[in-house]
């Protein structure tokens, strides 16, 4: 049930006669992306509070003060009740739902009151969070941080390195085998984050021996690119694709391999290349998935192979990968830019 404005937030918190100061208390939300899941919550609140998780789209500022409670908001009238969901005993709430496409592209507010029950009652009011309504190209990043943005999701942090510098990401991993490389029911390090229905993604990456960075990763599969990732899938029947470029085998030293994963059984295709660098990219279009790869300076996109995996589900973890079959662990993918598009 939906409720507005300062009256329908009184009635509901008419009894609660004191406000408590802002302490730990921190509330979060995803990026609000037109058709995806948005996540919101807050961590630090005492443990069964209950958290009233409001919107409104006239702004941040001078929100309506609740008399009997003492607590002004800092989200201005009128406001909405999205939910409230008791907190859980390790002070954190969630609350989350998939946001309709066609929305218009405007900004909404954001924030949470957290209200005690019992012999003496009380709220408090978390911060406020203004962000825009936007499309998938909200989570691209181009890396010009000096860290991982907290927008992306490790996989196996301990598998590999990670830097930011100068507008690169680079990866490398430190361990290699069969359990930490991207084949079969292997799965290696991965940072992603998640996708809901169909969506091209493409990341500009190079491949390099991090001994000798002017060469290409020696061959027997030291590589790194896009992994596209069922993450339900239960251990035994991993479900994933990927593109990648690096060193391949004997046969294909220099490559870009596609790989499909089915059930925790590869299939793959390694496809010679000039350079172990370029675009690679991934299409979902309903149940099909294509794969591609751009070389530098090249205007047009090479087909790899398109597979139909009707298997998979609407909601995917999409990102970067990187792996070494064999020892040394000689490869460090370099990734400039990533982006996300329908």
């Amino acid at each position: 049930m939906r409720y507005s404005g300062r009256v329908a937030i009184a009635l509901l918190l008419l009894a609660l006669p004191a406000i408590r100061q802002l302490d730990a208390q921190t509330f979060t939300q995803s990026p609000l992306i037109g058709g995806q899941p948005v996540s919101f919550a807050v961590t630090g609140a005492t443990p069964n509070d209950q958290a009233f998780f409001l919107v409104s789209t006239t702004g941040l500022g001078a929100g309506p003060c609740l008399g009997p409670l003492n607590v002004c908001l800092a989200v201005r009238d009128p406001i909405a009740i999205l939910a409230i969901v008791p907190v859980d005993g390790a002070g954190n709430a969630t609350f989350g739902f998939t946001l309709p496409t066609g929305l218009p592209a405007i900004t909404v507010h954001t924030q949470a009151l957290l209200v005690r029950g019992g012999p003496a009652p009380s709220a408090v009011a978390t911060n406020a969070i203004s962000a825009p309504i936007g499309t998938l190209a909200l989570l691209d990043d181009a890396f010009d941080g000096t860290a991982l943005d907290p927008s992306w999701t490790i996989l196996n942090p301990t598998w590999f390195t990670r830097t930011i510098s100068g507008g690169v990401l680079e990866m490398q991993p430190t361990v290699s085998g069969s359990t930490v490389t991207w084949y079969a029911e292997g799965e290696g390090p991965f940072v992603y984050k998640y996708v809901t229905g169909d969506f091209t993604v493409t990341a500009q990456v190079h491949a390099f021996d991090p001994a000798s960075p002017q060469s290409p990763p020696p061959a027997n599969f030291r590589m790194g690119g896009i992994t596209v990732r069922d993450p339900s899938a239960p251990a035994g029947r991993h479900n994933w694709l990927h593109v990648a470029v690096g060193g391949g085998n004997a046969s294909v030293p220099i490559a870009v391999e596609d790989k499909n994963t089915i059930d925790s059984v590869s299939n793959l295709v390694l496809h010679p290349i000039a350079e172990t660098r370029g675009d690679v990219r991934v299409q979902r279009r309903g149940t099909r998935f294509s794969l591609y790869y751009r070389a530098p300076n090249a205007t047009t996109w090479q087909l790899l192979r398109a597979h139909e995996r009707p298997d998979l589900p609407q909601r995917l973890q999409v990102g970067l990968n990187v792996f070494a079959w064999r020892a040394p662990t000689a490869v460090r993918l370099r990734v400039e830019s990533i982006e996300f598009r329908p």
